[in-house]
């Protein structure tokens, strides 16, 4: 049989029920210690992080140099004359090798485009 029980308390309460009744140490209970865990297991704080780290990592892919491009094609040719004969066949190869370059400005216009105003240019401070 399940019992359910009901508390009747004044909301001004539930402030001190909440912080006395974990098993904290003294060092625990410091408001510096709380503010820390608060922030280490904070679920909306830990989305616009992730959202910070996306939004570097497109302008970090924004500004990156084209891959270039090898293209390798292997075929057989037929040649023939005016007359419709055949005037020669054989193999067919053929090798690219293809770079984009940008224009100048180009690249950094695709970085501002890319940087939503919450970002910073700047690099971060080494910790």
């Amino acid at each position: 049989m399940r019992r359910a029980l009901h508390f009747s308390m004044k909301p001004q309460f539930f402030p001190f029920i909440i912080l006395t009744s974990s098993p904290a140490t003294a060092d625990d209970r410091r408001p510096d210690a709380l503010v820390a865990e608060v922030l280490a297991h904070h679920p909306e704080l830990a989305s616009y992080e992730a959202e910070l780290a996306a939004a570097k990592a497109a302008r970090t892919a924004a500004g990156a140099r084209s891959v270039p491009e090898l293209s390798v094609e292997v075929g057989r040719k037929r040649v023939h004359d005016m007359a419709g004969a055949l005037a020669g066949e054989g193999t067919a190869r053929s090798v690219s090798l293809a770079q984009t370059f940008e224009w100048p400005g180009r690249m950094a216009l695709r970085k501002a485009i890319a940087t939503p105003p919450f970002v910073s240019t700047t690099p971060e401070p080494s910790k």
